[in-house]
């Protein structure tokens, strides 16, 4: 008899601090669940002389960078990136052909959507 009682008082805390405890997992999880998609966060470009750094954002998860790689037309640069793991980091260095031109800069998603990100001279 005292071992029952033991066993179900040990049972009835099991199950209140389960009850408890699988509200804050669950929330905790859907929050940082991982969409495996790449987003810029606040893109910014700044001018320096005959180079633009191109600043990219994180992804979604943390350990994880984007890659980018980009391609020139005219006066127009056009950005476009890939999830990778943790192996570039999150600026981008372009060299520019003609440092007196003006360029306009675009980041490009997969849909094939663009984002003009401003420049910043310095």
């Amino acid at each position: 008899m005292g071992i029952t009682r033991l066993l179900f008082r040990y049972e009835l805390i099991f199950r209140f601090c389960f009850i408890l405890i699988i509200p804050f997992i669950s929330s905790g999880c859907k929050e940082n669940m991982v969409k495996y998609d790449y987003f810029i966060e606040k893109p910014t470009a700044i001018k320096n002389a005959d180079s633009i750094e191109i600043y990219l954002g994180y992804t979604r998860a943390s350990s994880n960078w984007i890659k980018a790689s980009y391609k020139i037309e005219g006066n127009i640069i056009y950005v476009f990136g890939e999830l990778t793991f943790k192996e570039i980091p999150q600026t981008l260095s372009i060299k520019l052909p003609d440092a007196q031109k003006k360029y306009r800069l675009f980041w490009v998603d997969d849909d094939g959507k663009k984002t003009e990100i401003m420049i910043r001279e310095t």
